[in-house]
């Protein structure tokens, strides 16, 4: 995603230009830019800031059921969307170090493989 606050073109800083033209301009080349696309570009990044830390970590720790590794550890308890006795977990510290750890489980039934977290 491009840096909002640097020129596309030659990378130098842009500054508003305080002329009424709704427009930002690189201090280094003169472009010139709609401040409307510049708004869009941070709406976006906005909406990437605010996806759930521990949703984009379970994306990124996740697996399928059929993808469980050997080391992956285990644990006999209930998937809560379709009752399976067997899930994996990993974990991951997503808070601060004087508050606890997010278990993330993945259900081992092989036509669910529901994903879930928990903050211990």
């Amino acid at each position: 995603m491009e840096n909002v606050l640097f020129c596309s073109f030659c990378g130098a800083f842009r500054e508003i230009i305080d002329s009424g033209q709704q427009q930002v301009k690189c201090t280094q080349c003169d472009t010139r830019t709609d401040l409307s696309e510049i708004t869009s570009q941070l709406k976006k990044s906005v909406e990437v800031l605010q996806m759930e830390r521990s949703e984009l970590l379970l994306q990124l720790y996740g697996q399928t059921s059929e993808k469980v590794k050997a080391d992956d550890a285990t644990i006999d308890d209930d998937c809560p969307k379709c009752g399976h006795s067997k899930l994996s977990f990993t974990t991951a510290q997503l808070r601060g170090v004087d508050e606890g750890q997010t278990i993330f489980y993945t259900c081992l039934n092989k036509n669910c493989g529901h994903k879930f977290s928990v903050h211990s």
